[in-house]
């Protein structure tokens, strides 16, 4: 009796999901590395990055297509389309969740604890498009109302001096850039210090401002966050200000300023 043998076909989607996985995060990583020294833009890096994205997403639409053949067909192509979803991962998985941020929170790139009157970025702060410093335009109180009313400011009782050298020594600690030596008494009672933020991955550039009023018998704290790229910071800004909020709660509770 005759036996019959089964031969298997390679998938084709598994061949060529792999190229474009692999390309992916070694495309976003050099990218990365690029706009952090300074040789990329914060535009262009942007479009590398989508595009980066999009290599992922290809390799790993393949790499389904190529389990499926697998799954249906027996095919030729399993282990290359699970190494594309593992090399695609690392792009897509960043990607889904920008994606989930920018649909749970504000399309803001500018927040303050005083939306009225927020502090002011001085001039030797190099600001975006759309930016000055004396005025705001990129506040939105009705959106941050909405969507941030954690982010308030803080008052102590203690004096505005020594609140000024915790916020001081907290900046340092975060490893944010004082644009000046010590804190800027701008007028009577209060104090402003300026610092500009790198974030730890992509390296944005983002500005805070934070102002120390002296009000008597106590001594209040305001903070500004905002990036100097794009419209959208995905809750960057408004995260960034309740964590130092709350760092310096915890500060001033552990170690009280004379």
């Amino acid at each position: 009796m005759m036996r019959r043998e089964y031969v298997r076909r390679p998938s084709r989607a598994a061949r060529w999901a792999l190229p474009p996985s692999v390309f992916a995060p070694v495309l976003a990583g050099t990218s990365i590395i690029a706009h952090r020294i300074g040789t990329l833009s914060d535009q262009n890096f942007v479009l590398v990055l989508l595009a980066s994205v999009f290599l992922g997403l290809s390799g790993a639409l393949f790499a389904l297509f190529g389990l499926r053949a697998l799954w249906r067909e027996a095919a030729i192509g399993g282990r290359r389309s699970g190494w594309a979803l593992a090399f695609s991962a690392p792009v897509l998985l960043p990607a889904a969740a920008a994606m989930w941020l920018y649909q749970t929170t504000a399309p803001l790139s500018d927040v303050s604890t005083d939306t009225q009157d927020p502090p002011h970025f001085s001039s030797h702060a190099p600001r975006g498009p759309g930016m000055n410093t004396n005025e705001p335009p990129r506040l939105n109180v009705a959106l941050q109302k909405q969507y941030y009313e954690n982010v308030t400011g803080r008052r102590y009782q203690l004096s505005s001096e020594g609140i000024a050298a915790q916020v001081g020594a907290l900046v340092l600690e975060n490893g944010w850039q004082p644009l000046f030596d010590k804190p800027v008494q701008r007028t009577t009672g209060e104090w402003l210090i300026e610092a500009k933020v790198t974030t730890t991955v992509l390296g944005f550039v983002d500005d805070v401002a934070i102002r120390v009023t002296d009000e008597g018998e106590s001594t209040y704290v305001d903070m500004r966050s905002a990036s100097r790229f794009g419209a959208f910071d995905l809750g960057a800004n408004a995260r960034r200000i309740v964590e130092f909020m709350n760092a310096l709660d915890i500060r001033i509770q552990t170690t009280p300023p004379g």
